[in-house]
């Protein structure tokens, strides 16, 4: 470190920094294509465009041919105006760089949360470094991201108001202002209500079962957290729709088979993988905390953590929102000096006590260290080198900074260049559901299904399930829908089956997809693979 006093500010990095540049790092250059690793940013890009260029927010679809003109809210238009503009800025790199940080700084302020509580430099880089790796199956450019820090603002703020941390005044004013944001750029917002719910009902239940000095402050959390569910709801409603946002979320969330058959949707799977594996740590980490320390905890936030830990079991996508909620809970259950010894009394001949010694000796040193580190200049030095690289084409002096696009063993990246070569008509084709957006996004034209499951509707997505899983009179839905044209992930039934077809031609592939054209119609002009 260098030779600061105590109290004087250091330009230099803390392990927070350290932590930071590890996701950084991680998403920038060592996976550069994995944000892009899924279709759907491809019509949040292009929709964020749409916005841009016209200056007006759609209430209709322009995505696809087959529901052209439908009425369409748009829950994401915010976000999707971010991630565009990140685009215009410094193409896919760009967008690769506004998600990559919002990670990172997520993971900064986790850290920064951990170390407050009193939890060991080395447990919290730990601790993080297991959450970031069970959180990693959702780093994706999606407007999901806004639904991290949305739940990361609200726990914790909750939690500060619950501890009397913050006044009612600053918990009011800062959750009203997280719901307008994050009503204009995900659905996830609701869940923000749920949280306040449980802190409103623990504090209700209070107010009549505690102790009577304790129900005066019982009454007063009640009425604070009121407050912020009323100030919360209210500008959630401050949105280009109304309470038609709220009214088509509602229906968005009833059960059903469709979003479910959807794999994000679906529970984790435990059978062995880094991802799975750091996933049950985070599930066994605070059982092991709370055995360790057995004190009195915040029931709130035990109870916020559990509902978590159900949501993230149903569904993968919420495995990321759990490490959020869970994470500063482990960090205060593994808190102070668990290992600490008295020094004067050690046995000299005791392996063990040096070594627990040592490291209370390094948590106290880092404790001091970090009070001063707190400028954060290499974050933000590192982003602003990105950002130049991302506006000059990823290089700088003549060297290549950023490399990012879309992942090529996913996504048809060349074979794209046979339909846009041939000028295929957007109306006669097919298409893989998960390219739909991406496919818009890199030609600028509509398509016949993206996965905006919840606007399409049950029926056409049944009906091209019936296709995909080549189900009886899937061959009479090409013919129903005029279908002349199709673009098809590789090694799936219908490719397989396509391949084999006399009525379809293979025309383009590359490692993600297949091209096929009807034998027969006015597209067949070209020769066979």
């Amino acid at each position: 470190m260098d030779s600061a006093t105590p109290g004087k500010p250091s330009p230099l990095p803390d392990m927070a920094d350290m932590f930071f540049m590890v996701v950084l790092l991680f998403l920038i250059s060592l996976l550069p294509n994995y944000v892009f690793s899924d279709g759907s940013s491809g019509w949040h890009l292009a929709t964020g465009s749409y916005i841009i260029d016209k200056g007006a927010i759609p209430y209709h679809d322009f995505l696809s041919y087959t529901f052209a003109g439908k009425p369409w809210i748009v829950l994401y238009w915010l976000f999707d105006v971010f991630m565009a503009a990140a685009d215009n800025f410094g193409g896919l790199n760009g967008v690769a760089l506004l998600i990559s940080t919002i990670i990172a700084t997520l993971f900064l302020l986790l850290f920064e949360r951990c170390r407050k509580l009193g939890c060991h430099v080395f447990a919290t880089f730990f601790f993080c470094l297991i959450a970031a790796i069970a959180s990693t199956v959702h780093w994706l450019a999606r407007p999901l991201v806004a639904t991290f820090i949305g739940v990361f603002v609200f726990s914790t703020t909750l939690e500060d108001f619950h501890r009397r941390q913050i006044t009612t005044m600053r918990l009011v004013v800062t959750l009203a202002i997280t719901s307008l944001i994050w009503a204009n750029c995900h659905p996830g917002f609701v869940t923000g209500f749920a949280m306040i719910s449980i802190y409103l009902i623990v504090a209700a239940v209070a107010s009549f079962v505690a102790q009577e000095d304790n129900r005066a402050d019982a009454r007063h959390e009640v009425k604070g957290l009121l407050l912020a569910l009323s100030a919360a709801l209210f500008t959630s409603f401050i949105n280009p729709y109304g309470i038609a946002l709220h009214q088509n979320i509602l229906g968005y969330l009833a059960p059903s088979r469709l979003v479910h058959s959807v794999d994000e949707y679906m529970s984790p799977v435990f059978h062995g993988g880094l991802q799975s594996n750091c996933l049950e740590l985070l599930f066994f980490l605070p059982v092991i905390g709370l055995a360790l320390r057995r004190v009195r905890v915040s029931v709130p936030q035990l109870l916020l953590c559990l509902a978590f830990a159900h949501l993230a079991l149903s569904e993968v996508r919420n495995v990321p929102l759990f490490a959020i909620v869970v994470l500063p809970f482990i960090g205060e259950l593994f808190s102070g000096k668990i290992m600490s010894v008295d020094l004067a009394t050690i046995d000299k001949s005791a392996l063990w006590q040096k070594l627990a010694a040592k490291w209370d000796t390094i948590g106290e040193q880092s404790d001091a260290a970090e009070i001063r580190c707190k400028m954060h200049l290499l974050p933000l030095f590192s982003v602003l080198v990105l950002a130049v690289a991302a506006a000059n084409g990823g290089k700088l002096f003549g060297s290549t900074f950023m490399d990012s696009g879309f992942d090529s063993q996913r996504l048809p990246v060349q074979s794209l260049n046979y339909i846009r070569d041939n000028k295929l008509p957007a109306a006669e084709g097919f298409n893989h559901v998960n390219w739909g957006g991406y496919l818009y996004y890199k030609l600028g034209m509509p398509v016949f299904i993206d996965d905006r499951a919840s606007f399409f509707g049950t029926d056409f997505y049944y009906g091209y399930g019936t296709v995909v899983s080549l189900y009886p009179g899937w061959q009479n839905y090409f013919d129903e829908h005029h279908i002349n044209w199709i673009i098809f992930a590789k090694h799936t039934p219908l490719d397989e089956r396509l391949r084999n077809d006399p009525k379809w031609k293979l025309c383009a592939e590359d490692t993600a997809a297949d091209v096929f054209v009807r034998r027969g119609s006015n597209l067949d002009n070209t020769h066979s693979k």
